[in-house]
């Protein structure tokens, strides 16, 4: 899905740039992964388990903007890429649940607290709407608690707890939110 660039006003007077990850944005996206996977113990992923090539990036980016109904959606603060977020189908080729679509978002650290968060997620949930979908779900850790401050504040519901939903190297547990919003 093709989304149109925007600029959108932020609480501290500036702005944040929202535009379609493309093939053209591949590397950035890569070393956005990295560098957010380093920062934080909630995204699914630990450092250095990207396994894309340049050229799979490349093409995962298309595939994106090819697909009717999913978006990778980019937000740049000052020229500066801050992070993404994306919409993906939950059964793109299930009619029982061709209404719901899953969300997610991450930024880098030094980004948070300046309501680019808010204005990407909602951006990206006028998308899903305008694609037809009628349920947007996520999963967010439990002890991250400025996440699910923010997914309440855009009417998202707690659903469920998904105990021990993620392993860390040092062995312990982490549980889950399973979140859900009409749109």
């Amino acid at each position: 899905m093709v989304f149109a660039e925007q600029t959108v006003p932020l609480r501290d007077g500036s702005s944040l740039t929202l535009r379609s990850a493309g093939p053209q944005d591949a590397e950035a996206v890569l070393a956005y992964l990295e560098g957010t996977t380093a920062e934080t113990p909630y995204l699914l992923r630990e450092p250095g388990e990207s396994s894309f090539s340049l050229g799979q990036e490349q093409q995962f980016l298309q595939g994106r903007l090819d697909s009717p109904r999913d978006l990778m959606l980019l937000g740049f603060y000052k020229g500066e890429l801050a992070g993404s977020c994306a919409l993906v189908s939950v059964g793109p080729f299930r009619r029982r649940v061709a209404h719901r679509c899953e969300v997610s978002i991450a930024l880098y650290q030094k980004f948070c607290g300046k309501g680019i968060g808010t204005a990407m997620m909602t951006a990206l949930l006028a998308q899903a709407k305008a694609a037809g979908y009628e349920q947007a779900e996520l999963t967010v850790m439990a002890e991250n608690r400025p996440a699910v401050a923010l997914y309440e504040r855009l009417g998202f519901v707690r659903c469920g707890t998904l105990p021990h939903n993620m392993k860390y190297a040092d062995g312990h547990y982490a549980d889950a939110y399973w979140m859900q919003k009409s749109l």
